[in-house]
C-alpha cells in the first residue's frame, strides 16, 4: 500500500497562504484623498489606522515631495496614481521605507511650499489622519 499523501502523527500540517494579515503592532495607510482649495492650497490626507508620525520633504528642483510615514504599510489600493484633475500634483507612488514604513512620492506639476501639517487623532466619523496642506511658490 502506498503512504504517499498520508499524515504521520506527530507531523504538523502545512497549508499555504494566499494572504497572510499584517502583524498586530503594524498601523495600515487605509486610503490617499487629495483635493483643490480656494487660493491655490491643496490638502492632501492621508487615513490611517493608528495614530502615526510622519516627516516631508520637499525638492523643488525636482518638483518632489516624499512623505515617511514610519511603522506603516500600505493597505490603500493601487500604489501608482495619476492625478489629471489635481491643480498641483501630477501623480503619487507609494513603496516600502526598507525601514518598517512607508514612503509616498508626490510628482508635483510646479515647486511648491507646505503650507501647514498635522497629524490628527480620530473625531465623529473621521479615525486618525495625517494632513498635509500644500500651495505652488
Amino acid at each position: 500500500p502506498s503512504t504517499a499523501g498520508a499524515m504521520v502523527p506527530g507531523t504538523p500540517v502545512v497549508i499555504p497562504a494566499a494572504y497572510t494579515p499584517p502583524a498586530i503592532n503594524v498601523t495600515s495607510i487605509q486610503n490617499v484623498r487629495f483635493g483643490n482649495h480656494d487660493g491655490g492650497k491643496s490638502r492632501m490626507v492621508i487615513d490611517v489606522s493608528a495614530a502615526s508620525s510622519f516627516t516631508f520633504d520637499v525638492d523643488n528642483q525636482e518638483k518632489l515631495m516624499v512623505v515617511e510615514i514610519p511603522g506603516t504599510v500600505w493597505n490603500a489600493g493601487p500604489i501608482t496614481r495619476q492625478l489629471q484633475d489635481h491643480s498641483l500634483v501630477q501623480s503619487m507612488t507609494s513603496s516600502p521605507d526598507g525601514a518598517g514604513g512607508t514612503r509616498v512620492v508626490l510628482q508635483l506639476k510646479a515647486p511648491a511650499k507646505v503650507l501647514w501639517s498635522q497629524a490628527i487623532p480620530p473625531a465623529g466619523a473621521q479615525g486618525n489622519r495625517i494632513v498635509i496642506d500644500i500651495s505652488s511658490l
